[in-house]
């Protein structure tokens, strides 16, 4: 819950909050490169509606955000830096949710 969170405040999440809007942006292979996407406005949803087991479910989901972001982007595409923030940013917290055997929701107040 806390390292989506610090996700969502990190200022290089911004590209990662909703879904590619690919059509708006002109990506129109977006969809056929991007099997599965996933944003973290998506994994908050599925926190909230209890749709992860365990952590890893969610750590998952996660990873499937910063890999969809390499897989369609060029290498040397700004986007990318963000990315390996990110992952920078969820690695060092990441030891905090390892002994989590059950998610709870993450509420908006």
């Amino acid at each position: 819950q806390q390292l989506l969170q610090n996700l969502f405040d990190h200022q290089d999440s911004t590209d990662f909050r909703e879904p590619v809007d690919y059509i708006t942006f002109g990506l129109l292979d977006y969809p056929s490169i991007v099997k599965k996407p996933m944003d973290l406005g998506t994994v908050r949803r599925n926190l909230n509606n209890n749709m992860y087991e365990t952590v890893e479910g969610c750590l998952a989901d996660i990873q499937l955000i910063w890999d969809n972001c390499i897989l369609y982007n060029k290498p040397d595409h700004v986007v990318l830096r963000d990315v390996v923030d990110l992952q920078t940013s969820r690695e060092t917290r990441k030891d905090d949710q390892k002994n989590d055997q059950k998610l709870h929701p993450l509420r908006q107040d």
